[in-house]
């Protein structure tokens, strides 16, 4: 189990301390129209770390082919209309299977080490088709301003983060979740990664750097070659 994530708190948790009941709750915040400013509809996607499908079920409803992939059992429990797969990404075996875009969202880049998102990196080479896409969601320069206190609620829940501490590109916080009078618990370190060391580790899983997608300074897409 990897352990630069862990939660606790009442019902399903997934090994890296992300709710179920709160994952299922939460809205896309615009990445179904990054996925379409660069893959056409109909395209076959493959959701790396999908979670509850917050981002599956718009593509799905757009008219995208997805299969999902996450390690937590319970996650995919609530994805509907998509080819779930259970397994960690590092160790996902589809055998010669190709799709037009892989998405790997939730900062999961961000991991610690570089070891660890190249094993990611190398399963996102592996199953992209050569004329498709690869797209990501990295942290942005804010990561690296402390941000105790910020809170946020939308459609009844909330999260709060605690605690911050950095230790130069490595910051651990620590993120109160509620809903309904429960609360949950969540703890993680992210790794910075700025654009050059970003384009470098590409390069090193045989992926060209293609540019950022929408405002947020997040978002990236890359090609295989």
């Amino acid at each position: 189990m990897d352990r630069h994530a862990v939660g606790t708190g009442p019902g399903p948790v997934s090994d890296d301390g992300c709710p179920v009941e709160i994952y299922r709750r939460l809205r896309p915040c615009g990445e179904p129209d990054l996925v379409r400013s660069v893959l056409p509809v109909g395209s076959t996607v493959l959701d790396l770390g999908a979670g509850a499908g917050r981002i599956a079920h718009p593509l799905i409803a757009a008219g995208y082919s997805v299969t999902a992939v996450d390690s937590s059992l319970a996650m995919l429990s609530v994805i509907r209309d998509a080819e779930v797969v259970h397994s960690r990404i590092e160790e996902l075996d589809l055998g010669a299977r190709e799709f037009d875009g892989i998405l790997l969202a939730s900062y999961l880049l961000n991991s610690p080490g570089r070891a660890a998102r190249s094993a990611m990196l190398q399963t996102c080479r592996r199953y992209v088709r050569q004329s498709g896409a690869f797209l990501a969601q990295v942290r942005s320069p804010t990561l690296l301003s402390d941000c105790t206190g910020l809170t946020r609620e939308e459609d009844g829940v909330w999260d709060t983060i605690e605690t911050y501490h950095r230790d130069g590109m490595l910051v651990t916080i620590t993120l109160a979740m509620g809903l309904a009078g429960r609360r949950w618990n969540q703890r993680f370190t992210h790794e910075y990664l700025d654009e050059s060391r970003l384009v470098e580790e590409l390069a090193a899983s045989r992926f060209s750097f293609a540019g950022w997608l929408g405002d947020g300074g997040e978002w990236f897409w890359a090609t295989p070659h």
